[in-house]
């Protein structure tokens, strides 16, 4: 074989080899399009490890209200008889009054509360750790080993920091509960919003413990309706946490939109989120923050994808 001839056949294999990489590129490249679809489709927040979970909070937060109703209205009259010790009950005004509760609701201890934490801690890291799964699977990204350490980590910080200021607490570096008075969406500062008018109208009328306890069980603050409510918002808030630990690893995402909930009806910050369009990743939507907006939001959001944005 003649050196011309040799190199005439080095140079076609050569070029063979290119047009196959070329081939070879463009068929990863249209996989990784097909697995990572332009047009993502929100999460379905109402799927079966949802809905056991949000079934299990609500049950546990319920336990508590009922465990914790008398012993509220026993502080709340030993609180009042305190406060009110040289007063007439009778003589007293309606401001009078509303100033002594303000007095009782700041008094209250809600301490015990705490106990909660641990089995609520559970339930939001599951659905946390559920919904980081879910968005993998909807932004077509199958995470690596350490990857998916990674996001599983972030999952049990946000679910123990949450599970403790759910209950107004914070953990401090020693791994105790301390009370933190910058607690967001906290049902002991709820509750006791919702207990004002009864305390008001115990003050006015010295009502017994007995009575007061009698008339606590109707009162909204520690229903199931509420403990439901509390349930399907915190994991929501799970859910999407979840979410938003996985589109900030995943290295695809950069922006996301907030789509208003089938449900939403009332114009609110909901609308004022929504009309943003699409914001980066770690903006709080002008201070709003990520959905769930309020309680019973059913709002989402979606993850636009560096190729889409």
């Amino acid at each position: 074989m003649t050196k011309r001839l040799l190199l005439a056949e080095l140079l076609l294999a050569e070029g063979i080899g290119r047009v196959r990489a070329r081939q070879m590129a463009e068929r990863i490249e249209l996989i990784k399009r097909k697995r990572r679809p332009k047009k993502l489709k929100p999460i379905t927040r109402n799927r079966a490890a949802v809905r056991a979970a949000r079934a299990s909070l609500a049950k546990a937060v319920k336990t508590v209200f009922d465990k914790q109703r008398p012993k509220i209205a026993a502080q709340i009259t030993t609180l009042r008889d305190e406060l009110t010790e040289l007063t007439e009950l009778t003589k007293m005004s309606d401001d009078e009054a509303r100033a002594i509760a303000e007095q009782v609701l700041a008094k209250l201890n809600l301490a015990a509360w705490a106990t909660l934490v641990p089995e609520v801690q559970q339930l939001l890291l599951a659905i946390t750790e559920d919904g980081i799964r879910v968005a993998f699977g909807q932004i077509g990204v199958a995470p690596s080993l350490e990857i998916t350490e990674q996001v599983n980590l972030r999952a049990v910080e946000w679910a123990t920091a949450r599970a403790a200021e759910l209950v107004g607490m914070r953990v401090n570096a020693a791994g105790e509960f301390v009370v933190n008075p910058n607690a967001q969406w906290a049902i002991t500062d709820g509750t006791r919003t919702l207990l004002r008018a009864d305390v008001v109208r115990a003050i006015e009328e010295g009502t017994s413990t007995a009575d007061l306890a009698g008339a606590l069980e109707e009162s909204y603050a520690f229903s199931a309706d509420r403990a439901e409510t509390i349930a399907r918002t915190e994991l929501a808030h799970a859910d999407v946490a979840g979410n938003l630990i996985t589109y900030r690893d995943s290295g695809v995402v950069e922006g996301k939109e907030w789509l208003l909930g089938s449900e939403h009806d009332d114009d609110d910050e909901c609308d004022d989120a929504a009309a943003m369009g699409v914001v980066p990743l770690d903006d709080d939507f002008g201070g709003i923050g990520d959905p769930p907006a309020h309680p019973k939001c059913v709002c989402d959001i979606l993850p636009v994808l560096a190729t889409d944005a």
